[in-house]
C-alpha cells in the first residue's frame, strides 16, 4: 500500500503489515500532506515479513505502540 500525494489513511484499529507467518507487507507513505493514523497499534512484521517506509514530509501516527518483528521467526523493517 502506498499514501503519497496528500492522501490520508485513518484506521480505526490496529494497522498490521505482514502480521500472519509467511505473510508479507509493504507500507509507504511518502510526501508532504500524506498520513497514516492507527487508532491503536501499528504492527510491522508481527509473525510475517512487514516493510514500513516514512519518507519526503510523510507522517505516521499511532495511537498506541509500533511494534516491529515482533514474533519469533519475524521480520520488520522501519525506514525513516
Amino acid at each position: 500500500l502506498t499514501i503519497s500525494d496528500g492522501g490520508v489513511v485513518d484506521a480505526v484499529s490496529d494497522v498490521n503489515i505482514g502480521s500472519e507467518a509467511g505473510a508479507e507487507g509493504t507500507l509507504t507513505i511518502s510526501g508532504a500532506g500524506s498520513k497514516l493514523t492507527a487508532g491503536d497499534d501499528i504492527n510491522v512484521g508481527d509473525a510475517g515479513s512487514g516493510t514500513l517506509t516514512i519518507s519526503d514530509g510523510g507522517v505516521v501516527d499511532a495511537v498506541s505502540d509500533v511494534n516491529i518483528g515482533s514474533e519469533a521467526g519475524a521480520e520488520g523493517t522501519l525506514t525513516i
